[in-house]
């Protein structure tokens, strides 16, 4: 039997291997870069947060990345790993959405470098909550 825990994880899960799949879908049919940016970003979110519900963790509503990825750390250490990445991945958030004098428009290589980390953070909450 499953305890609500997992499957609330289930649930973030099942939102975020949306935003992967139309991460994916528009990269193959070159879709915008920053949208495909934007989506692999809600799957680190999203994934972070359902660790964080498995854990029976509550969290602020936020789509921060960095904070989040600090509550998982305080859980688990070896989330640390993903800090760099994570910093990337949270300016896509703002960045992909609105338009912002300050900053270059969003490449194809950094939105398949987004979707490539978002399949790594994915892959290691995965296997926290199988453990």
């Amino acid at each position: 039997m499953l305890n609500k825990e997992l499957i609330k994880f289930q649930e973030w899960s099942e939102k975020a291997q949306e935003d992967l799949q139309s991460a994916h879908i528009l990269s193959k049919h070159n879709g915008a870069p920053a949208i495909v940016a934007f989506h692999a970003q809600q799957v680190v979110e999203k994934y972070l947060k359902g660790f964080l519900v498995f854990k029976n963790q509550p969290f602020e509503k936020t789509h921060h990345l960095d904070d989040l990825l600090r509550q998982c750390m305080k859980l688990e250490a070896d989330f640390a790993q993903f800090s760099n990445e994570v910093s990337v991945l949270n300016d896509y958030y703002i960045e992909s959405r609105y338009p912002i004098e300050t900053k270059e428009d969003i490449s194809n290589k950094e939105a398949l470098e987004a979707i490539e980390i978002a399949e790594i953070v994915k892959e290691f909450v995965i296997a926290r909550i199988s453990e």
